[in-house]
């Protein structure tokens, strides 16, 4: 999997517009496997994104879309500054994985 995390800073009065704005009903997108909106317990104007696509090849086609630039501009007015973040490959370090209970000798069901 591949994806973007990043850290927004966003007004109160801007929320909830900002969750309905990055999840657009009307539009499928190829490869996105989710989207989540990390608000923090100590709200302090700042919001966490991760988005997560199948892989790098239907990220970049995404990013490159039209209909994601159109979508960036629509959320970006709604921010109080340039999202700052990182793009890249995910890896899951989950220990319920049943490939890691098997190595760890744990029961796999």
């Amino acid at each position: 999997m591949y994806g973007t995390l990043a850290r927004m800073k966003v007004s109160r009065e801007n929320m909830d517009e900002l969750r309905e704005t990055m999840t657009p009903p009307d539009r499928t997108i190829e490869g996105q496997r989710a989207t989540y909106v990390v608000v923090p317990d100590h709200w302090k104007d700042e919001v966490w994104l991760l988005a997560v696509f199948d892989d790098k090849a239907t990220y970049d086609k995404n990013a490159a879309s039209p209909e994601q630039h159109e979508e960036y501009k629509k959320y970006r007015a709604l921010l109080d500054a340039e999202p700052s973040g990182s793009t890249g490959r995910s890896r899951s370090t989950s220990p319920n994985r049943p490939d890691r209970r098997a190595r760890s000798g744990q029961p796999s069901s």
